[in-house]
């Protein structure tokens, strides 16, 4: 195979590929572990791939939608989305048909929501005239011939050089939730298009409820391999109160983690974490309207067990179950900790309280002393100027710990 994906190649550049055929009995055996398939599908070794028709229609619609003509409208009229271009599709499977429709209207729905979202913080996002900087950098190659002559320049050398430093840098426009409500209100194409179906599917919410309802869809939790305008690196969740922390606990200051280290980490944890458990403050009758099959849950402090299939118990590094954690793994791979070793647990046991510690002012208490993350009242929304690759899920990441975790 070539590397552009062409058999038959020859020479040194061509990309040799294998078929693993079966061995004796029929089954497929691993040329790598030994390992052989197994008759459950669950435990099986080898997985068939199968796309379904929803993928490829939903991956190809969009696709044709660009190419085919444009709808003839008179200048009166309102504009359409994609200018009114059509494309009729048919299936003989009525079950499919609607099942597609409704992947198809809420993916159109959430994408409409994720442009509208990114481009209107990237106009609200100040940028500094072009003139005013090359004003500014004539000013400072003046100043700076002046000053070797008279010394006394060198302050107002160093307060233009700072302030064409501060003019050349990002200025990012941080939104509140209700911020980003009104923002998705304020605009005539989301009123026109995505408010009147979604308020007449959902019945009783109102147009701001519906507002929030995609702000919902999309920050309710960071998903590993969908995409969504986290993991396509274009809009972040800031936590402002994370900003108040002004120093690392003592266990980490001796790994070598200072305060800014210990904010992203802390921010690796709402995200993956928090989220991740859907600790959220979502409201039990939107959340049908989301996509999402899982409910909302609740944080239980350190210590505390379970009774309750919603709440999710903060981990621990001292039982064998909390060691299968994923934040106690995280924790264990960012210092190169084994979690089999019981001083290493006692350290990973220390972080962790350290965590708890420090995010439970940032989380809300509801009945029975549990936790949450709520989160119209505790984040921010913004533009991501860094991001990091993630080499697994191929997905961006706004905030790392150490560019390891």
């Amino acid at each position: 195979m070539s590397p552009g994906g062409l058999l038959g190649a020859t020479g040194d550049e061509a990309i040799n590929i294998s078929l693993q055929l079966p061995g004796e009995g029929g089954r497929l055996q691993c040329p790598r572990c030994g390992g052989e398939e197994r008759r459950s599908l669950s435990m099986s070794l080898f997985r068939p791939v199968r796309i379904g028709a929803p993928f490829l229609l939903q991956t190809a619609i969009p696709e044709l939608l660009k190419y085919l003509p444009p709808k003839k409208t008179r200048s009166s009229d309102h504009p359409l989305p994609l200018q009114g271009r059509n494309l009729l599709a048919f299936t003989d499977s009525r079950q499919g048909t609607a099942r597609i429709a409704a992947r198809l209207q809420q993916e159109s729905e959430r994408n409409y929501v994720r442009s509208l979202l990114y481009h209107k913080l990237g106009e609200l996002t100040e940028s500094s005239n072009d003139t005013d900087l090359k004003e500014l950098e004539i000013r400072i190659k003046g100043l700076e011939e002046a000053a070797q002559v008279n010394s006394a320049l060198l302050p107002v050398l160093e307060e233009h050089r700072k302030k064409l430093a501060d003019n050349q840098s990002p200025q990012t426009t941080i939104l509140s939730w209700n911020e980003a409500v009104d923002l998705l209100m304020g605009n005539p194409g989301f009123n026109r298009f995505v408010i009147p179906p979604l308020r007449e599917l959902t019945l009783d919410l109102t147009d701001r409820r519906v507002a929030e309802l995609c702000l919902w869809r999309e920050f309710m939790f960071r998903p590993k391999n969908q995409f969504s305008l986290e993991g396509m690196g274009l809009v972040r969740l800031n936590y402002p109160e994370l900003e108040k922390i002004a120093k690392a606990p003592a266990a980490l200051c001796h790994l070598g983690v200072n305060v800014e280290e210990w904010r992203d980490f802390l921010q690796v944890v709402l995200d993956i974490i928090v989220r991740g458990w859907k600790a959220v403050s979502i409201p039990r009758d939107m959340l049908r309207w989301t996509g999402y099959l899982d409910v909302p849950s609740v944080i239980l402090p350190p210590g505390q067990q379970r009774t309750g299939w919603e709440q999710h118990g903060w981990p621990s590094a001292k039982n064998t179950m909390g060691r299968r954690s994923r934040l106690i793994r995280l924790i264990a791979y960012a210092f190169q900790l084994d979690t089999e070793n019981e001083i290493h647990q006692e350290l990973i046991e220390e972080i962790i309280n350290a965590i708890w510690s420090a995010l439970k002012p940032l989380l809300s208490v509801s009945e029975g002393s549990t936790y949450y993350l709520d989160l119209p009242r505790k984040v921010q929304v913004s533009v991501v100027h860094d991001a990091w690759l993630c080499p697994v899920t191929r997905r961006l990441l706004p905030v790392t710990f150490k560019a390891r975790v």
